[in-house]
């Protein structure tokens, strides 16, 4: 499993899937999101008016495209902006990752919490997702198909320390030690 944050526009991201976060009370939806949707002709949108979808928390809808360079997109519900937090980044996290396994993915793109109005710090967010897989027992398959997730964050400048720090962990340990049981 490789991990890593980068700084990229919708247009350009390439990856076997696109994960983006939207809150329900955000139409039209931000961040990368929004620039998603706007690439789509509003899809997202779209389906927020229509009322098929509200962005509930654990509301997930997949989507696929051939005007992008990703060609599936994983729509994923966040709730109420500020019912957010480091505990519910922690609980969705596992259900993720198993849903991206089912998908048979190998490398994902996420912005879940790098979104505008958002008060959570990206750095600790990463942290509480990354535990909400690895404490999970139930991702049995971490160490036989890991998924490669590079995050996304608007804040350019600090990619690169980010990147380090990361290298710098020892996810290999992690990872057979989430995966047991």
């Amino acid at each position: 499993m490789n991990i890593e944050v980068q700084s990229q526009k919708a247009i350009n991201i390439s990856s076997d899937i696109l994960v983006l976060g939207f809150f329900d009370e955000m139409a039209p939806p931000r961040g990368l999101a929004g620039e998603m949707d706007w690439l789509l002709n509003n899809s997202l949108s779209l389906l927020i008016k229509s009322g098929k979808i509200t962005g509930r928390f654990g509301e997930v809808v997949l989507v696929s495209s051939v005007r992008t360079k990703t060609s599936k997109i994983f729509w994923v519900g966040l709730g109420k902006k500020e019912e957010f937090n480091h505990a519910r980044i922690a609980q969705f996290a596992p259900d993720l990752y198993r849903r991206l396994e089912k998908l048979e993915v190998k490398e994902a793109y996420l912005d879940l919490w790098d979104i505008e109005g958002c008060q959570l710090d990206f750095s600790s967010a990463l942290n509480a997702f990354l535990n909400g897989i690895f404490e999970n027992k139930k991702s049995s398959s971490l160490n036989r198909n890991p998924i490669d997730l590079t995050f996304h964050i608007r804040d350019q400048e600090r990619v690169r320390d980010l990147n380090r720090f990361l290298k710098d962990l020892d996810f290999k340990s992690k990872v057979s030690v989430g995966a047991k049981g």
